[in-house]
């Protein structure tokens, strides 16, 4: 399985900015996710394309941890400018990001399983990340 770095970027920042507080907003370009507080630049995310397209490793594996540290750092960043948790069930505690690929779907959510997520993303079709050769 091929995946395009590009097609991954602009597929998370779409469902993350559905999701994120008004303040925060995500930019893909050339692979690559730039994160906008209050409309300033605030960092950048070169994940996708350094793991995405790294052929050493098992692509399921490669875009799982792509994803996931971008959700990391995207929820980082909002959790450290709004100085609270976020996502978070009860206001106190933040609900970690976990992801799951499948032949179909790349899965997204917050919290301790898929199944109790506090916040679930949309899930990108597998036929919207592949490469085009």
């Amino acid at each position: 399985m091929r995946v395009s770095s590009s097609s991954l970027a602009s597929a998370l920042a779409s469902r993350l900015n559905h999701v994120m507080p008004e303040a925060f907003r995500l930019t893909p370009e050339d692979g690559k996710l730039h994160l906008h507080i209050r409309g300033k630049w605030s960092s950048t995310s070169y994940t996708l394309h350094v793991v995405v397209d790294d052929d050493t490793r098992d692509s399921a594996e490669r875009i799982e941890t792509a994803v996931s540290s971008v959700l990391s750092t995207v929820q980082d960043e909002v959790a450290e400018n709004l100085r609270e948790p976020w996502p978070s069930r009860d206001g106190h505690q933040m609900a970690l990001p976990g992801v799951r690929l499948d032949a179909d779907a790349l899965h997204m959510w917050f919290g301790d399983t898929e199944e109790s997520a506090v916040l679930t993303l949309p899930s990108i079709a597998m036929h919207v990340l592949n490469r085009e050769s």
